[in-house]
């Protein structure tokens, strides 16, 4: 197998296993929200409507279980699970092989060679 196939098939393995990687897992949105308040600067972590922990309005104390503050720019927490762990197995193995595969497709450095000095009779510059 010349280098260049193993380069080729050292891809070809990591993009399957990538793509394994990522079927093998499910992601889920949740009521769970990190809030910062865009006038006040106060910070919650909430859940749906009541803030489970947050900061005081000083910044040096923590509060918990009061209202949720309003904030604009507030999105829910993605939960990722492992929907098939087998597959995540599998492609972290393929990923391992093509890696593997690809140290031994990198090309050795070949010394570079300086340019010969011709050492002959110097050619005088004619002028016209």
């Amino acid at each position: 197998m010349t280098k260049y196939w193993r380069a080729q098939a050292s891809a070809a393995l990591n993009l399957l296993g990538s793509f394994l990687v990522f079927l093998s897992f499910q992601g889920a949105s949740t009521n769970l929200m990190l809030v910062t308040e865009k006038g006040t600067k106060n910070v919650a972590f909430c859940i749906g409507d009541r803030a489970v922990l947050g900061l005081t309005d000083d910044g040096r104390g923590t509060a918990m279980g009061y209202g949720c503050p309003k904030g604009l720019d507030a999105k829910p927490t993605a939960v990722v699970n492992t929907d098939s762990p087998g597959l995540a197995k599998a492609g972290w193995m393929i990923l391992a092989l093509g890696f593997f595969l690809q140290i031994f497709s990198i090309e050795k450095p070949k010394p570079a060679i300086a340019p010969q000095v011709s050492y002959g009779p110097r050619q005088k510059k004619s002028k016209h």
